[in-house]
């Protein structure tokens, strides 16, 4: 089921596309036959307030941000969002590619999609074995766009008049706050 998620589109560039979504303290969102969220994009989601945790319904990987911290993928994913902290969340949103042409709204690409399968609802394999396959599993996770977590340690930092932090920065994109 999907619910309802609260979305502010900033417009579209060539490249990126930045949102921001607010979502409330308790609630979630998944799929439903009208609306799938299931893109080939590079995306980040950074909480500005609140707490936020992306799944990916297909491989059970669940990653947990706070605010002033960032949940980062690329790839063909599914992923359902939930706000499990006590306050409302806000999240800025960025994506690149665009997926469809600004006109069309993303229901009629939903159709398209194809339905999502058996729900994996964490990562069952890593049971006895956590926290010692943490770094194999992040490293993996790193080279394949896996949905990971990036925190301050992660960015790329670079020393200009003042201190850039770097979450993003690809051939697709870059995101720097």
């Amino acid at each position: 089921m999907s619910h309802q998620v609260y979305d502010w589109v900033y417009g579209k560039g060539e490249r990126i596309a930045p949102f921001m979504f607010s979502l409330r303290s308790g609630e979630y969102f998944k799929w439903s036959e009208k609306w799938k969220p299931r893109y080939d994009q590079h995306r980040l989601y950074y909480v500005l307030e609140g707490q936020l945790s992306i799944h990916d319904p297909e491989s059970g990987e669940v990653a947990r941000a706070e605010a002033g911290e960032a949940i980062y993928w690329s790839g063909l994913r599914w992923h359902f969002g939930y706000n499990f902290g006590s306050k409302e969340a806000l999240i800025l949103e960025a994506v690149a590619p665009k997926e469809r042409p600004p006109e069309m709204p993303e229901v009629e690409m939903s159709w398209e999609k194809p339905d999502l399968g058996e729900v994996v609802n964490g990562r069952y394999d890593l049971l006895g074995k956590w926290p010692a396959a943490r770094p194999e599993v992040h490293r993996e996770a790193w080279k394949t766009g896996g949905i990971m977590t990036m925190t301050a340690r992660d960015c790329l930092h670079m020393i200009k008049v003042y201190e850039e932090r770097w979450f993003v920065d690809t051939e697709q994109w870059k995101g720097a706050f």
